[in-house]
């Protein structure tokens, strides 16, 4: 009788433990999460001007990420691929929509731009020295497409 008694408080709780631990992972991996995308204090971070992040003064040996944010080009109502920068295609001006930011309000040929839509968002990235770098985007609900020197 004691060791049936015992093996039910066993199991309701040992249920009771692993719902605790998935619950202390969970919390634990949402912690860890949030605080890695924050910058450091000693960390460089450097805004876009019309496009261009020029990061040849970051260490990244030392520095491990930047956030991307600044005034980027922007197309309204285009959905532009490399080949349509790279061979002279009558293109409009650009404007500058800073990031990150949704395109809601902004002002785009004197008229305001509402939520629906589509556009091509465009920058470039320089750096110091050749290697491995890599963009940690956040999800969103929306599709999207990326190129890297040109390529998908």
């Amino acid at each position: 009788m004691i060791k049936s008694n015992f093996f039910k408080w066993l199991n309701k709780n040992h249920t009771l433990m692993v719902i605790a631990f998935i619950l202390l992972i969970i919390l634990t991996n949402t912690a860890l999460y949030f605080f890695q995308l924050k910058p450091k204090k000693d960390d460089v971070q450097i805004s876009a001007i019309q496009g261009i992040f020029d990061f040849k003064n970051i260490d990244f040996s030392k520095q491990s990420y930047t956030l991307l944010e600044g005034e980027v080009e922007f197309y309204w109502n285009q959905l532009l691929t490399p080949n349509d920068f790279n061979h002279n295609n009558e293109l409009p001006e650009p404007s500058y929509i800073n990031i990150p930011s949704a395109w809601d309000g902004h002002i785009e040929n004197g008229h305001k731009v509402g939520p629906m839509g589509y556009g091509t968002y465009r920058f470039f990235i320089d750096v110091s020295e050749e290697g491995h770098y890599g963009l940690k985007i956040k999800e969103f609900e929306s599709a999207y497409a990326i190129w890297i020197d040109s390529k998908p």
